[in-house]
């Protein structure tokens, strides 16, 4: 009973703290974020709510910050000291710090400026709420630092011509665990936000292709730049490769494609099997540290569970062990039909490979250079 319980202390105490949960949303809007048009010289204002949905109080800092576009497409928000640019400038929000309690929700006003010569286009801002003090998990052997970090964009549309663009920079190999990986530059040097989608295709150093997938992106901000990440089931075979992109904005009809791109795939490290072929590329969406983290507590948690599992299971042993050595006593035998032996339990076979996903299109089979 001491031991189950030296092991469920770490896992339990970790997974009953109260995590923090902070919460903003804006107020009179029919969004979940603002969208709002403003002509050159207009201001509006602008309402704000914060909230605390823990069960415990925090301080919370509040403050505007750019955005930038995150591998794939999306909304990425600056640090709370980076300096402000574009849109942001248009903000007038003070950074503040105050308490809040538990379900506790403070509302805050600011102005929305849009100066005499800005262009027309697309705009966006945000407005980031966090916890002051940064939030410490794990246990005595590993611990982290957690920033619990929330927002919303600041949409601001200035009437006028749109003149969307696309471009394509250079192309980059990595290796990510046993996978290969290809990260290719995308620029949005336009006045209008895209979420572009298209074809990517591998090809070897002769230019003939290898394989082609769909690949699509989540929205890729006026005058901003990201990068498209392929990534594959397993390791590309050392040598030089090319890439042949195709990308369109349905919306607007913008477009660009690039068969020129290059990359080297390098002699890997020794440790890892080195020999494997081509295999289908699948974009992966990038891990914020806030799921990393989460994922970590759930390992432990899990972790904690199964030790217990584990001691319960001794426990069971030992106790039927004693029995058996215990003297039986002395009773007439009898003829008995014989026990139903126990069903042995076997792992699932593995499930075929069903081949890759319909998006795939093969052009040759993949070999080995």
């Amino acid at each position: 009973f001491f031991i189950l319980l030296w092991l469920l202390q770490p896992g339990w105490t970790l997974a009953s703290e109260d995590p923090i949960r902070l919460g903003i949303e804006p107020v009179d809007s029919e969004h979940s974020f603002f969208d709002i048009s403003l002509d050159p010289g207009e201001s509006t204002e602008l309402t704000v709510r914060f909230w605390n949905y823990g069960k415990v109080g925090t301080g919370a800092s509040v403050y505007a910050a750019d955005v930038y576009t995150i591998p794939g497409g999306g909304m990425g928000m600056r640090e709370i000291d980076d300096p402000h640019t574009a849109a942001t400038e248009w903000i007038q929000f003070d950074h503040a710090e105050f308490e809040l309690e538990p379900e506790q929700a403070i509302e805050q006003t600011f102005t929305v400026a849009v100066p005499d010569d800005a262009s027309p286009g697309d705009y966006i801002s945000s407005i980031v709420i966090q916890n002051t003090e940064p939030l410490t998990v794990g246990d005595d052997s590993q611990q982290f630092d957690q920033t619990v970090r929330q927002g919303i964009a600041v949409a601001i549309d200035v009437p006028g011509p749109r003149e969307p663009a696309l471009a394509i920079g250079g192309a980059e190999h990595r290796f990510a665990g046993e996978h290969s990986l290809v990260a290719i530059d995308i620029e949005n040097p336009g006045n209008a936000h895209l979420r572009p989608s298209g074809e990517f295709t591998l090809l070897d150093a002769d230019g003939d292709g290898i394989v082609a997938s769909d690949v699509s992106m989540d929205t890729v901000y006026a005058g901003t730049g990201t990068v498209l990440e392929v990534q594959f089931q397993g390791r590309l075979s050392p040598g030089n490769y090319g890439v042949a992109l195709e990308l369109t904005d349905e919306e607007s009809g913008a477009g660009v494609s690039d068969e020129s791109l290059q990359f080297t795939v390098p002699d890997p490290d020794p440790q890892p099997d080195t020999d494997a072929s081509v295999a289908d590329p699948v974009a992966q969406p990038a891990e914020d540290e806030t799921t990393a983290l989460d994922d970590l507590g759930a390992s432990i948690w899990v972790g904690g569970v199964l030790a217990v599992l584990g001691v319960l299971a001794l426990l069971a042993v030992i106790v039927i062990r004693q029995r058996e050595q215990q003297p039986v006593p002395e009773t007439p035998i009898r003829s008995s039909p014989p026990s139903r032996p126990a069903a042995r339990v076997h792992p699932p076979a593995a499930r075929p490979d069903t081949g890759p996903p319909r998006s795939l299109r093969q052009l040759k089979p993949p070999g080995k250079r």
